[in-house]
């Protein structure tokens, strides 16, 4: 049984309490985190280039990008609920 299989449902009596269905959904959450990080960062970082503010710029794209990682890591665990 392929991959596609798997991901198409058909387990073949494999994976009954979904551990590995649950796995494949957050295996790329951390990859995801710090893309989403690295990505306001950077556009922080060129602006500070741009406009010279000495590296506020830089600090908020960490924090904001540390905020949207942190919402999607919990929408994509809990689902929207909670």
């Amino acid at each position: 049984m392929g991959v596609g299989a798997v991901i198409d449902g058909d387990r073949g009596g494999r994976d009954r309490d979904g551990r590995t269905r649950a796995y494949l959904r957050l295996s790329h959450m951390g990859l995801q985190f710090a893309l989403t990080i690295g990505v306001a960062a950077g556009a922080g970082w060129w602006l500070d280039r741009r406009w010279d503010w000495g590296g506020l710029l830089t600090l908020a794209g960490v924090l904001a990008g540390f905020g949207v990682a942190l919402f999607n890591l919990h929408r994509e665990v809990y689902g929207g609920r909670g």
